[in-house]
C-alpha cells in the first residue's frame, strides 16, 4: 500500500530560500501542502504573502490557501533582510503581481481550524521563518498542540558542529533572533521539534559543489536520453513539425510579399522555439529559412540555434561553477532538452 503523503502547512517569511523550499514542496509527491501562512521576517508579512502567491500561481496550485499571520514579533520591533533578499524578498526579480489573493482570515485562525480537522493523523508544520505565528497558535489554542505531529524548523545555530555560528550575531541565527520570545514558547511547548540549523546548512559537505552539480546534470541527461529511446519524450519533430514549420512558412510568405513580419501570431501560444525566434526584425538569423528552401534550411536553423544556445549555457555554467565538466554537461543537456 503506497505511503500517504505527509500533510503539512508551511509558515514562511517570503525570502528567496523560502520560495525554493515552497517550490520543492509543491513538486514533491511525498508531501501535500494544505496551506501557507506568512509571517514578518525577511520582508513585511504583506509582501511575504505576495511572494507566496506568485509561486502558488506559477505552479497552478490554486487549491492551497494563503493567509497573512502576525505583522510584528511578539514583543520587539521587526528586523528585515532586504539587503540580502532584495526589497521584494525575491531578489528584486520583478515577477508579475499575482492575480490570486490571500484569504481574509488570519493565518492563526486558519491553522487552528486546519489542526482541529486533523484528528486522526495530525499535521506537520514547516517553519522557514521566525516562529511568531506558531507561538501565537499555541498561546491562543494550547489544545491543538497534540494535533501537530511534527514541527520542522529552519533556524538556530546549535553549536553541534564547527559551522554552527550565527549569521546575525556570532551566536544568533536570523529566524530565532527575529523573535526569541516566540522561539522560547515553541521550543518549550512539548511538541516534537526537528530543527535544521546553521550547523547543517553551513557545513560544506551539504553544499551543491560543482562536482555534485555535474553529477546531477549527468543523471538528468541520461534520463532525458532514455526517455527519447523509450518513446516517453519525442524528438525535435514535435515542435519543429507541428508548430515551427507553419510559423516559418507564415514568415516566409510575408517576407516574399514585401512585408517585414514584425508580428508573429505563433509567438503567443507559449511555443518553445517560437518564443525565442520572435520576428525577423528582432532575430536576423531567421533569414536562413526565409531565403533558402524550408525543407533543409529550417532543420539547419533549429539545430544551429540549439548549438549556439548550448554553447552559451556552457560559458554561463563555467562562469558560475568554475568547473569545466559541469559546464560541459550543462551545455549538452541544454541541447538535449531542446531536441526532446
Amino acid at each position: 500500500m503506497p505511503k500517504r503523503p505527509t500533510r503539512l502547512i508551511i509558515d514562511t517569511d517570503g525570502g528567496i530560500d523560502d520560495a525554493l523550499a515552497l517550490i520543492l514542496a509543491l513538486r514533491s509527491p511525498e508531501v501535500e501542502v494544505l496551506g501557507v501562512s506568512t509571517v514578518s521576517g525577511n520582508v513585511r508579512v504583506e509582501q511575504a504573502a505576495i511572494n507566496v502567491l506568485r509561486v502558488i500561481e506559477l505552479f497552478d496550485h490554486r487549491d492551497i490557501w494563503v493567509a497573512q499571520g502576525l505583522g510584528n514579533p511578539l514583543v520587539r520591533d521587526p528586523i528585515r533582510a532586504t539587503s540580502f533578499h532584495g526589497t521584494d524578498g525575491l531578489g528584486d526579480s520583478n515577477l508579475p503581481q499575482p492575480r490570486m489573493r490571500a484569504r481574509k482570515e488570519s493565518a492563526i485562525d486558519l491553522m487552528i481550524d486546519q489542526l482541529n480537522k486533523e484528528k486522526d493523523h495530525g499535521l506537520t508544520i514547516v517553519c522557514i521563518g521566525p516562529l511568531t505565528n506558531i507561538a501565537a497558535v499555541l498561546t491562543h489554542s494550547p489544545d491543538v498542540s497534540g494535533r501537530i505531529s511534527e514541527l520542522l524548523i529552519m533556524g538556530g545555530a546549535f553549536g553541534l558542529s564547527r559551522y554552527g555560528y550565527g549569521n546575525v550575531t556570532p551566536v544568533a541565527e536570523f529566524n530565532i533572533y527575529s523573535d526569541p520570545e516566540a522561539a522560547k514558547i515553541v521550543l518549550e511547548s512539548g511538541i516534537r521539534v526537528r530543527a535544521v540549523g546553521l550547523d547543517v546548512t553551513s557545513a560544506p559537505e551539504n553544499w551543491l559543489t560543482p562536482r555534485r552539480f555535474a553529477t546531477l546534470l549527468g543523471l538528468l541527461m541520461v534520463a532525458t536520453f532514455l526517455g527519447i529511446l523509450l518513446g516517453l519524450r519525442t524528438f525535435i519533430i514535435r515542435d519543429y513539425g507541428m508548430f515551427s514549420y507553419p510559423a516559418a512558412y507564415f514568415q516566409r510568405e510575408c517576407f516574399w510579399q514585401g512585408e517585414l513580419p514584425f508580428w508573429n501570431p505563433f509567438n503567443h501560444f507559449g511555443l518553445p522555439f517560437l518564443a525565442q525566434w520572435n520576428t525577423l526584425a528582432l532575430y536576423p538569423p531567421a533569414l536562413i529559412y526565409l531565403l533558402l528552401p524550408l525543407t533543409w534550411s529550417l532543420p539547419f536553423f533549429c539545430l544551429a540555434h540549439l548549438f549556439w544556445g548550448g554553447l552559451g549555457m556552457y560559458f554561463l555554467a563555467r562562469d558560475w561553477t568554475g568547473h569545466q565538466l559541469a559546464a560541459g554537461v550543462a551545455g549538452i543537456i541544454f541541447c538535449f532538452n531542446g531536441l526532446s
